[in-house]
């Protein structure tokens, strides 16, 4: 997806996959450098080339030279700190679950970190979290431990809460690596108290209208309301070995209730973070799977039902099991019906559009209600989406010859020039419909990266399709369940 990052951080082929990220990390950091300096063309003139060489030179020395490595993020902090605060705390996640590297330095290297402490107050300030952790990670003195924990504490009290240092997550990471070791129950709880006070009165006071918000701050919304939920479930986890099963319950919903919702999805901050804090090799950002199975070892059909079907809607390769249980269950509902049902009670309603095509078709909305619609948000510039294209030729072909009014598709190239779009499909011998995506249906649909999906039901409900997902077989789940 192009303007952001959704590769899901795995164990699996992990050094290859560690490159390919820092690159993709790397370009995205570069061009969001690049956006900087075309929006103060002045500054673009002097300071662009000393940014980029700055950078570059930052990337190229991570884990291997500690002091070239220094020289540049002192060169970073006064050019353009945000993007090496950023680069810091990303790459350091990236690395974390790395076996190959040190216990306690996963990404930068014993010397690299302490070297990145020393000297310049900015650059000290952007990786005192991941110091402070290894700290706590490596000392074995109590009274050592408890100041570093007790620090930390305070080192909370008195930031913002912001996106920034993760400084919740470094702050749950700590609490999690204690839990076995010399800290007093009490220091362990301030710390659990203060950690998650932060993050809930981000969610419910500084990030709570995201119709307020700008774009820095819809991305810290996304990361504290992921934190929220995981914290909820873990203490609902908690709940399940003491056999509260109805307390583990209220937690999950809760849970499920306030974590990332489909503003924040678009944003998606928040994958790094569930895959340090995950000990399973697929991070989890959503909950719903552990409500659902505490719900059917309650008994709770109805609401076991209703998660189940977010779960399938969500992942395909699940609606299988929702079949299953909604027949176990012998509820009178047909299980079409109850489909139908739970997609209008989930998603919202698209607002009516107008388009007309390359081809000069005009395509109203309106006039394919109680028809399934499939639109297709990309761009002759996005890689992703120009890979995508022979699959969604092949699915319209499939279409035209089998049911073709069962579902319309309809692609829209945003960003883009007419006359390349139509050079573009020529060369590449498609004939789905394509319409120029102007702003206004951008906008109307949230589309924040390419490529982007949106399923509209025959009621007219939208479903959002993300990349890295495997599309085709989610538009068939929800149009043949």
């Amino acid at each position: 997806m192009m303007t952001a990052t959704k590769q899901k951080p795995s164990d699996r082929s992990r050094g290859g996959h560690l490159i390919f990220v820092i690159i993709m990390l790397k370009r995205i950091v570069l061009a969001g450098v690049a956006c900087v300096m075309l929006a103060h063309p002045g500054r673009a003139q002097q300071n662009t080339e000393q940014i980029l060489a700055a950078l570059n030179g930052f990337y190229r020395n991570m884990g291997h030279n500690a002091d070239s490595l220094f020289l540049y993020a002192q060169q970073c902090a006064k050019l353009a700190p945000n993007e090496l605060q950023r680069a810091i705390h990303e790459y350091y996640a990236m690395g974390y679950h790395n076996p190959k590297q040190p216990s306690g330095h996963k990404a930068f290297g014993q010397k690299s970190l302490a070297k990145l402490q020393t000297g310049d107050p900015v650059v000290q300030g952007f990786v005192y979290p991941i110091v402070q952790l290894t700290r706590v990670r490596q000392e074995t003195d109590p009274v050592k431990l408890q100041a570093y924990v007790n620090q930390y504490i305070q080192y909370l009290a008195d930031k913002p809460e912001e996106l920034g240092n993760r400084m919740e997550r470094y702050g749950l990471l700590i609490h999690k690596d204690i839990q076995t070791k010399a800290v007093p129950e009490p220091i362990k709880d301030a710390l659990w108290k203060a950690v998650t006070d932060r993050i809930a009165h981000a969610v419910n006071q500084t990030y709570y209208d995201p119709n307020k918000l700008t774009t820095n701050q819809l991305k810290s919304r996304a990361y504290y309301r992921y934190l929220m939920a995981y914290t909820q479930a873990q203490q609902a986890e908690a709940a399940v070995k003491v056999k509260q099963r109805d307390k583990a319950i209220d937690l999950y919903a809760a849970a499920v209730q306030d974590g990332p919702d489909e503003v924040d999805a678009q944003h998606n901050t928040y994958v790094f973070d569930a895959s340090m804090l995950s000990d399973q090799e697929e991070p989890v950002t959503d909950f719903l799977a552990p409500y659902a199975e505490q719900l059917i070892a309650k008994g709770d059909t109805g609401t076991a039902l209703k998660t189940l079907a977010e779960l399938a809607f969500k992942d395909a390769s699940r609606l299988e099991g929702l079949k299953a249980f909604h027949k176990k269950s012998k509820t009178q509902e047909p299980f079409g019906v109850f489909w139908t049902r739970s997609i209008n009670e989930k998603y919202k309603l698209a607002e009516p559009f107008s388009v007309t095509t390359l081809g000069g078709q005009r395509f109203e909305s309106d006039a394919y209600k109680g028809k399934w619609v499939l639109l297709d948000f990309w761009g002759t510039w996005c890689r992703p989406c120009v890979a995508e294209m022979p699959e969604m030729q092949k699915l319209y072909n499939e279409l035209q010859k089998d049911n073709p009014h069962k579902l319309t598709i309809l692609t829209l190239a945003c960003h883009d020039l007419e006359p390349k779009v139509n050079d573009f499909m020529a060369k590449k011998g498609y004939t789905f419909p394509v319409a120029m995506g102007n702003d206004g249906i951008i906008k109307q649909f949230r589309i924040g990266g390419y490529p982007t999906k949106v399923l509209i039901t025959p009621e007219g409900r939208r479903i959002r399709i993300d990349f890295n997902q495997d599309w085709t077989k989610r538009v068939y789940a929800f149009i043949n369940p």
